[in-house]
């Protein structure tokens, strides 16, 4: 129910009441925004675009845009247009500056632990999180949702690519670095 758009000066991601939403939004989509009337906020330090501010729970949170909303407000332009990740090292990831971005991230390998473990509990439809590292000991958390198609398959072992969409997590003062990979070719083998 999230989609990440990208530009030169960085990325956003803009919460859809729509759970189909790649069948509209492809990687490579152009898309506009109509940013009046829609509310920029944050969950957990994540910068985001969503419908209506929600106050039902007691607290303060982004609420979805709309599926009829997001009709008027969201429009597709050209698609197939090549998406280029940003090679940055694990350690040189910013927390705002490459927040909702493509990137990355070279000569690093799943945690042993995490090698041969699928990427989410696909029979619970729950998320889970595999550690990636590098030669140095520096680590980001691969985020996977349940309802991920290739949620099922298998964390490789050996030296990687791997490339995703850069998140973050703030719990108090603590930033967790995340990843959430597209689909199972955004992890490459390297030779």
């Amino acid at each position: 129910k999230v989609i990440t758009l990208q530009d030169t000066s960085g990325g956003i991601q803009i919460k859809i009441d729509n759970s189909s939403l790649y069948n509209d939004f492809p990687v490579g989509r152009r898309v506009f925004v109509k940013c009046k009337d829609l509310y920029l906020g944050e969950y957990s330090g994540l910068i985001q675009l969503g419908g209506y501010i929600d106050n039902s729970n007691g607290y303060l949170q982004l609420g979805y845009v709309s599926s009829t909303v997001a009709q008027e407000k969201i429009l597709k332009g050209k698609w197939g247009i090549p998406v280029y990740p940003i090679l940055v090292p694990i350690d040189s990831l910013n927390n705002l500056k490459h927040q909702n971005v493509l990137i990355e991230l070279d000569d690093v390998e799943f945690a042993c632990a995490d090698v041969f473990q699928p990427y989410a509990d696909v029979p619970n439809l729950g998320s889970l999180n595999r550690i990636v590292e590098d030669c140095s000991g520096n680590t980001i958390t691969v985020r996977t949702s349940g309802y991920a198609r290739f949620g099922g398959e298998k964390a490789p072992a050996g030296k990687l690519k791997v490339y995703g969409v850069f998140t973050v997590y703030k719990s108090g003062s603590t930033w967790t670095k995340q990843l959430s990979i597209r689909n199972a070719n955004d992890v490459e083998q390297v030779s």
